[in-house]
């Protein structure tokens, strides 16, 4: 960025005189008045912020610079262009759409990453004469990107205005005759099979986890979708709806420390307001989908590339969204052909966020679906207190590392909003972690005395991640 960028006006300006004038003073202390931030000066209120957005300004640009250098090192000339047209992309993003994405302005209450379903009517053909369109029948078709990953994931069924709409696949941003290396939105899901660390890469792979170092790593491809559309006439036969299962989030609240309970056999806790946050959409089997990038046509795999077929409706299929006259073979999308190098294989559908995130490692021998009960637990008690709507606070467990290095199952809360609502990191007080962890044993002592959780005590829609798909996907067993 040049100095005159608006990321340094932004940053000049928050470390101006405005926040020691009367005005400001006075509108801040009305913001601030009875938050956690009651008695905190205004401009020690605005250092802190001019600090943090300095920290995620040379963060940028360290990220902006590695693209730049990678290009430039490259001995591929398709490779080169490619990442210079990702840190052109990268670089042309608009300031508060970048400061929201990576958490540092909430997003609470804003539509942030909202993909639609759209249906394309018409035939298909050479993209300057083809007669196909989306259709303006979908309005209010839209969802957040982490739930239309699930509603909308290609295979599944939605109604819509009374008909029935299958999904067929992903809308192409790019052109058809783009190969992998030059989609922006294609990258690398890394999971340390040690720690169940993870991230996403979109410039190098780790050689190491950076959590606990070891080098058994599994990866696979994820593409953030712009968006989904279906083909076929819809119907109106409702009795039995295709769908795609539900997959447990990857969450985690790394970076910060584990702080021990009182009790330190009674487990650990750490609290992340800028934790990560992956939705993860890996098809009906489990195995990712099959993806043309020339029409953006999608099917779910039934096993790992090596060796297993195509999905039938891979092969010679005609075009679902419009290609250019060098695309098509008789009628039919050149991505369907092996040698055209237009498939990708066993891509997973991911979202990628930062919010609130905090973490209960529980003692040694507890089983994840117990992590899973108190977690559900967690998310009431906390709801009640903070007096807000238990589907504001996400839910899952994952298998963390013990003081002495032993795989623990853990109990994780998140705030369902990108970015954070301030929620779930409430629990990094002392006081209010002793009174939910009280609440939550009282939750989880049913009133009802089920066996297995019910809408009396934990029930609510989202827990239905034990099933089998889940916990190869997550590593997690019950």
């Amino acid at each position: 960025m040049e100095p005159d960028a608006p990321a340094d006006v932004f940053l000049d300006a928050l470390r101006g005189a405005w926040s020691s004038e009367d005005v400001a003073k006075e509108a801040m202390g009305n913001l601030t008045r009875g938050t956690a931030f009651d008695q905190v000066s205004v401009e020690e209120l605005a250092a802190q912020a001019a600090n943090a957005f300095e920290d995620l300004l040379n963060q940028w640009r360290a990220e902006h610079a590695e693209i730049l250098t990678r290009a430039s090192l490259s001995n591929d000339p398709e490779a080169s262009k490619s990442l210079n047209l990702k840190a052109k992309k990268m670089a042309g993003q608009f300031l508060l759409s970048v400061l929201s994405q990576r958490g540092f302005t909430p997003a609470y209450g804003f539509p942030v990453d909202v993909v639609t379903f759209d249906h394309i009517t018409g035939e298909t053909g050479p993209a300057e004469t083809a007669t196909s369109e989306i259709s303006d029948r979908l309005g209010g078709a839209s969802r957040t990107l982490d739930i239309a990953i699930r509603e909308y994931a290609p295979g599944a069924e939605v109604v819509i205005n009374g008909l029935v709409h299958k999904s067929e696949g992903i809308l192409p941003t790019w052109q058809s005759s783009t190969d992998a290396s030059g989609i922006e939105d294609l990258g690398i899901h890394w999971h340390c099979a040690t720690c169940n660390e993870f991230g996403l890469s979109k410039t190098n792979f780790p050689e190491a986890c950076p959590e606990c170092g070891a080098s058994n790593l599994n990866w696979f491809r994820s593409l953030r979708p712009s968006g989904f559309i279906g083909r076929q006439r819809p119907h109106t036969g409702y009795e039995s709806l295709g769908f795609v299962p539900s997959e447990m989030p990857k969450v985690s609240a790394s970076g910060e420390p584990w702080v021990s309970l009182p009790d330190p056999d009674a487990g650990r806790i750490r609290v992340n307001s800028s934790g990560r946050l992956l939705t993860l959409g890996a098809g009906l089997d489990g195995f990712g989908y099959a993806v043309c990038l020339a029409c953006g046509r999608a099917e779910s795999e039934t096993g790992e590339e090596e060796g297993n077929p195509w999905p039938t409706a891979m092969k010679g299929h005609k075009p679902l969204a419009p290609v250019q006259d060098a695309d098509l073979q008789g009628g039919r999308c050149l991505g369907g052909d092996p040698a055209a190098g237009r498939l990708q294989r066993n891509v997973r559908f991911i979202h990628d966020a930062a919010t609130d995130v905090f973490e209960l490692q529980l003692p040694r021998g507890a089983k994840s679906g117990e992590a899973l009960a108190v977690a559900a637990a967690l998310r009431e008690a906390l709801a009640r207190k903070l007096g807000t709507e238990s589907r504001e606070i996400g839910v899952a467990c994952s298998r963390t590392r013990g003081p002495s290095d032993d795989p623990r199952a853990t109990a994780v809360i998140f705030d369902h909003a990108v970015g954070g609502a301030g929620l779930s990191s409430r629990l990094a007080e002392a006081d209010w972690l002793s009174d939910v962890l009280l609440q939550a044993a009282i939750i989880l002592d049913c009133s009802a005395d089920c066996d297995n959780g019910c809408p009396a005590c934990v029930l609510r829609p989202d827990i239905n991640f034990l099933g089998d798909i889940q916990a190869r996907s997550t590593g997690i067993a019950p």
